[in-house]
């Protein structure tokens, strides 16, 4: 088309994080190269409905409602390991991309610093006295 040029956009995304393979393969993957499983966080689905909509619900939409919303988190729990494999290898079989392992000492390494430089960060935008209760589980394993 005349007035129109071509051009090619190059590093305009140097890293991101926080999705999944699943995230990346949809979103980025004309760009993604390497995937690095550091699994931070989990992937969340949300099924989002505001306090007024639900509650004009009757009490049996609203039960149906939640009865889904459980089901369908029940189901993410069983699937998400395996979703989350078939995802990383699509990066490899369609894109060329490289996944890379992380070892036990690399994801202990990356926990330890988390916790001593994000955590304190985390602290102060939602406050200490609300979520430190939260980070205290979280550091336990609960």
């Amino acid at each position: 088309m005349p007035g129109i040029k071509s051009f090619q956009l190059i590093g305009v995304v140097d890293g991101v994080i926080g999705s999944g393979a699943e995230g990346y393969y949809a979103s980025f993957r004309d760009v993604t190269k390497t995937y690095i499983p550091a699994n931070t966080h989990f992937e969340v689905w949300y099924m989002i409905i505001s306090n007024e909509s639900l509650a004009d619900l009757s009490d049996e939409d609203q039960a149906a409602l939640k009865a889904q919303a459980a089901a369908f988190e029940a189901t993410r729990w069983e699937v998400a390991e395996a979703d989350q494999a078939r995802n990383e290898q699509r990066l490899v079989d369609d894109l060329g991309a490289t996944v890379v392992e992380l070892s036990n000492a690399d994801l202990a390494a990356m926990a330890a610093k988390a916790r001593s430089d994000i955590w304190p960060q985390v602290l102060e935008d939602v406050g200490a006295d609300w979520g430190q209760a939260i980070l205290d589980k979280v550091a336990a394993g609960n």
